[in-house]
């Protein structure tokens, strides 16, 4: 068999890629009291916050089931559990995302860790013999116990948080955004 060029740019691409998401592959614990002992803290960026300007932007999840841009569609295909999106690392979002930076602070020991799953939550909600996950039932049991899951999206993607409660998220000061020593902001929340 003779690849083409492109066949073979395509290949060798596709093994970059796993290279690369190997080594990117971001845990729970890189986020854990990173800015502050004992506080996981989340960031999202807000188009309404920066056309508003606003010091503080509400994010209510339920807001999210019904209100919601393209690419959050997916996440909602999967279940349509309230919740809202926050990124572990402000620096790495996805590249369609934009807008006004904001923040929030919870305790370490109120997200979850999905991707290691230690009180396999996700072998209690898989169906026995057609191996499905009951997403709904599965958030639901999670949000009774936790106010956040962390993930990330896909293989080596972003880390992300799914948050389950309310909170007023607030604008990161400009000056911070330029230094990006998010270390400086003040404690908030829990």
């Amino acid at each position: 068999m003779k690849l083409t060029t492109k066949q073979l740019k395509q290949i060798i691409k596709e093994e970059l890629e796993g290279v690369i998401s190997e080594g990117k592959n971001r845990q729970y614990e890189e986020f854990t009291g990173k800015y502050r002992s004992g506080v996981f803290r989340l960031f999202r960026y807000s188009t309404r916050g920066q056309y508003s300007n606003a010091e503080t932007i509400p994010v209510d999840p339920m807001h999210f089931t019904t209100n919601r841009k393209s690419y959050s569609n997916n996440e909602y295909n999967t279940s349509g559990f309230p919740r809202s999106f926050w990124y572990a690392d402000a620096d790495d979002k996805e590249s369609f995302v934009d807008g006004k930076l904001y923040y929030w602070d919870v305790p370490v020991n109120r997200i979850y860790d999905f991707k290691k799953d230690p009180e396999e939550f996700i072998s209690k909600h898989r169906h026995p013999q057609y191996r499905y996950i009951d997403w709904d039932a599965l958030f639901k049991d999670l949000a009774s116990h936790y106010d956040g899951v962390y993930y990330t999206l896909g293989r080596g993607g972003q880390p992300v948080v799914a948050y389950f409660k309310w909170v007023d998220s607030v604008a990161v000061p400009d000056e911070i955004v330029k230094s990006r020593d998010f270390s400086k902001l003040e404690p908030l929340g829990g």
